[in-house]
C-alpha cells in the first residue's frame, strides 16, 4: 500500500511538472 501511495505521488508531482513547462510555454 505504501509502495503505492509512493509511486502515486511521483506521478502526481511529474504530471503536475509536465503541467507546469507546458503552460509556461
Amino acid at each position: 500500500m505504501a509502495g503505492f501511495l509512493n509511486n502515486y505521488d511521483f506521478i502526481v508531482i511529474g504530471a503536475g511538472s509536465a503541467g507546469c513547462v507546458l503552460a509556461n510555454r
